[in-house]
Parts: C-alpha cells; structure tokens; sequence
C-alpha cells in the first residue's frame, strides 16, 4: 500500500480550487471519515499502521481502491 503526496499543481487539478475531493475523485482523503463505517472512523484510523505518514495531514490522499 502507497501514497501520493501531490505536488502544488496535481493538486489543484485534484481538488479542482476546493478544500475537499470530488465525490467521484481517484483519490480519498485519508482525514475523512469512510462512509461505510458506522463508527464513522477515519481512513487513517482504519488503516492504522498503514496509513500514510505525512507532515501535510490535509494533503495526504491514498487510491480509492484500498482492500480493507
């Protein structure tokens, strides 16, 4: 399992000017909450020790096919 940490212009282009993804983006931002979940955990607590480690928490996205 990876993650992409996106450069100033891939991420304009991902976020499209907004603070949030797409709803139907490539990508999920690992601070949200997984909809599925009735916890309503994030991906990043989902993940755990496989979460992506970043200094930008806002910036750090994973591919949305992940195989929880």
């Amino acid at each position: 399992m990876g993650y992409v940490l996106l450069t100033e212009h891939e991420s304009n282009d991902t976020y499209k000017g907004s603070s949030q993804l797409s709803w139907n983006s490539h990508f999920i931002d690992v601070d949200d909450a997984y909809s599925d979940d009735p916890e309503r955990r994030t991906w990043r607590q989902l993940l755990g020790e496989f979460s992506p480690k970043s200094p930008w928490r806002s910036t750090a996205t994973a591919p949305r096919t992940p195989s929880l």
